[in-house]
């Protein structure tokens, strides 16, 4: 059976797996267990998409340790000083937490980076507008992923409901810098169709969750 095959297989798989999840997290009776679940869920799509990539190099592991380090740090200093992405903490639903910020956050920051990144890699123009464009599709993304996570008790912003303008600002931001960052090290960003698909199912999972959660209420 060839690579084509499998990666069609667990896209259907995965299908199921965000369809079941999604009518989990709407029924009031399934909500709390299926909230447990998030964390399993988002390390499932990590370990994916590292099974699929072939191309195992120095650098590579160098850059996908440096931004899930980075990534998990930024948000560190961003729960404790207010400054990055405003006034917010970590709810109790993405598992265990060092410094008040769950450690799956690091392994989340370079999946959503991996994904953009090989989904842009094949145009060709400069790393530059690559990183740009990556920063541009994480921070849609983050406009679903928001509402999603507020209403599963992923984290909550202290002062109003929803995110201020400065967490969209920072996330482009630094989007763009750990884009930059992976380019440098991946001069030949590997093209893993698994994680395009993986990148889409998510974010029309958590654009269908808020809609429902929207004409539901």
């Amino acid at each position: 059976m060839n690579k084509k095959v499998h990666i069609n297989k667990i896209i259907v798989l995965l299908l199921i797996f965000y369809l079941v999840g999604l009518v989990g997290l709407l029924i009031p009776d399934t909500r709390n267990l299926f909230q447990t679940l998030i964390p399993l869920n988002i390390f499932i799509s990590f370990v994916l998409v590292l099974i699929f990539h072939t191309n195992y190099s120095y650098n590579f592991i160098f850059s996908a340790l440096l931004i899930a380090v980075l990534g998990y740090f930024i948000e560190v200093l961003g729960v404790h000083t207010t400054y990055i992405f405003g006034k917010y903490h970590y709810d109790s639903h993405l598992g265990p937490q060092v410094a008040n910020v769950p450690l799956l956050i690091g392994c989340n920051w370079f999946l959503l980076v991996y994904c953009s990144s090989s989904i842009v890699s094949s145009y060709k123009v400069s790393n530059l507008i690559k990183a740009l464009a990556v920063a541009s599709m994480m921070v849609l993304v983050d406009l679903v992923l928001e509402y999603f996570a507020i209403q599963n008790k992923m984290w909550v912003w202290d002062e109003n409901q929803f995110p201020p303008l400065q967490n969209f600002i920072a996330w482009f931001c630094v989007s763009f810098i750990l884009a930059l960052i992976y380019q440098y090290f991946n001069k030949h960003i590997e093209k893993n169709k698994l994680s395009h698909s993986i990148l889409f199912i998510m974010f029309f999972f958590f654009l269908l969750y808020d809609s429902i959660i929207m004409l539901l209420s």
